[in-house]
């Protein structure tokens, strides 16, 4: 489980600009989503073409919706 801060989620994903970007958009998108959601700990896996968020190890949120608009921001 990694903490979603701004100093270790850079060197956790290993995000340039623009990456960084696209992972704040899908942050917006979960505060929407789940807004009782604490941002405490998160894992990202990006499976072929499928990028899953897990959230304290047991829910898996399947961002297969935005994957065009995502692809699109690159």
């Amino acid at each position: 489980m990694y903490k979603l801060s701004d100093s270790n989620l850079e060197k956790f994903l290993q995000l340039d600009k623009k990456a960084k970007e696209i992972f704040d958009n899908i942050k917006e998108h979960l505060n929407f989503i789940f807004p009782n959601l604490k941002f405490l700990t998160a894992k990202m896996d990006f499976l072929g073409d499928v990028l899953y968020i897990y959230f304290y190890g047991e829910t898996r949120v399947d961002f297969r919706p935005w994957l065009k608009d995502l692809r699109d921001l690159i």
